[in-house]
Parts: structure tokens; sequence; C-alpha cells
């Protein structure tokens, strides 16, 4: 119970971690807007003029142009670099630059605007996150912690339904009902494997593991006490406890087959 209890809080920990992911690369999505806008806002401040150094021109924004709609802007201001490229629309459809806060990103659009595709680089990892027609986040993949991968897939509703997870020591995959709730975890590791099964509350129900020569399997009720325990070592005979709850919320031995 307490390796499984490990495994959860590690993805909990991962989740929260991703979910740091995706509001930076909606912050980041929302800072391009802001600084296209910007960019054709008539408050915008004044451009300096064109200048020649060194035989090299230099400007501090920059539009080119096809039959008189912008194509390409680039735009270097307040410690941020941008650059858009539209389609004959005149939608953004490539974005990518670096942020002073968060660091380098790149936004792909489809033909209507709307991000599809986004990834960030931090001092801490990068983070990819791929989005639906509707803008919602679909599948979203980084690295983090020093070298853990992560990725989580999400249904239409936005709700995290699968989630990997890969370390030096260990892979994690956890599969979540429609309310988020995890049902299905395995867990490998040099050591072994295994498996739990978790009711719609969360609990582990059934867990079987194999770890070096042995195999266990448990059982719990709907409190979490263990019921039933199942152990095999090498190829001898399955040693079964049957527990029945004690007083002080765990289980105490009834009987033991063979």
């Amino acid at each position: 119970m307490t390796s499984h209890t490990t495994v959860e809080q590690r993805l909990d920990r991962l989740e929260r971690t991703n979910r740091r992911w995706r509001a930076a690369c909606l912050v980041t999505g929302l800072a391009l807007l802001c600084v296209v806008a910007v960019g054709q806002a008539p408050k915008k401040p004044k451009a300096l003029p064109a200048q020649k150094i060194d035989g090299r021109l230099v400007v501090d924004e920059l539009v080119v142009q096809e039959d008189g709609k912008d194509r390409i802007m680039l735009i270097a201001r307040d410690g941020n670099t941008l650059v858009a490229q539209m389609n004959d629309k005149g939608e953004p459809v490539l974005i990518c630059g670096t942020n002073k806060e968060s660091g380098p990103f790149v936004s792909m659009r489809d033909s209507h605007g709307k991000p599809r595709l986004t990834t960030t680089v931090t001092d801490e990892g990068t983070g990819v996150s791929h989005l639906d027609a509707q803008g919602r986040t679909r599948i979203t993949t980084s690295t983090i912690d020093g070298g853990t991968a992560y990725t989580s897939w999400h249904d239409a509703a936005g709700q995290s339904r699968v989630t990997g997870a890969a370390s030096e020591t260990q892979g994690v995959l956890n599969v979540a009902d429609e309310r988020g709730t995890p049902r299905i975890m395995i867990t490998s590791s040099g050591a072994g494997g295994s498996v739990a099964l978790q009711d719609g509350n969360g609990r582990v129900r059934l867990a079987e593991s194999v770890e070096n020569n042995q195999v266990l399997g448990l059982l719990y009720d709907e409190l979490g006490r263990q019921r039933v325990k199942t152990v095999q070592i090498g190829v001898g005979d399955a040693t079964t406890y049957y527990m029945q709850p004690d007083n002080k919320g765990g289980s105490t031995l009834l009987r033991k087959l063979p």
C-alpha cells in the first residue's frame, strides 16, 4: 500500500508541474497576441527610425508585406523578441520568439489563427501542448525534474484521462475516469512491476505486484482495509491470508490457506 501511495503522490506532483507548463503555454500565447495587438494599435510606442551602423541596417520593428498585406513581422521590445508569419488572410500561423520571463517559445496556429501546437523552453525543461480546433488542450508533454519525461492525454472536456511518466528508476501509467479519479495505475522499476485497480472514490481495491522472486496479490474493502493477501515465492505454492477488519481501522489475520 505504501508503494502505491508514493506513486500517487509523485503523479500528483507531476500533474501540478504539468499544469504550470500548460499555464505557461497559455500565458505565452496571450502575450504573443498582446504583442501583435500592440504592433497594430495607434497608441504603440513610436518605433525608432532605421539606422545604418557598421554596414548593418538596425531597426526595432520590421514588417514584410505582400500586395499590401502584412506577411512577416519582426519585433524587439521590452526585452522580448517576436517573429510572426501570417497567411494570406492576415492570420498569424507561426509565431516564435523569446520571453524575458519564461524563455523561448514557438506557437503554430491553424488557418483561423487558433493555437494548435505550442512549445516552450525554460531552465527547468521543455513543454509541448497540442490543442484541438476549439482551443482545448488534448495532449501535453514535458521533460522536468532533471530528466523525468511526462505525457498527459485529455478528453474533449479538458479532463486528464491518461498520464504517463518515466524517470531513471521508474515508469508510471495512470488511467482516470471522466471525473479525473484514478482508476488504473501501472508502475515498473528495476525490481519489478505492479498494477492497482481503484474504485470511483480513488481507493485501491485490487493490487498485484511482481518483485524479484515474489508475486503478491492484495484485495481491499471499500474502506481501504486489507481483506485478502496472496503470496507466491519462486515456483512454490501460493499462500493466501484472509483478513478481518479490527476496531482500529486495520485488519487482523482470520485464516491462512493452505
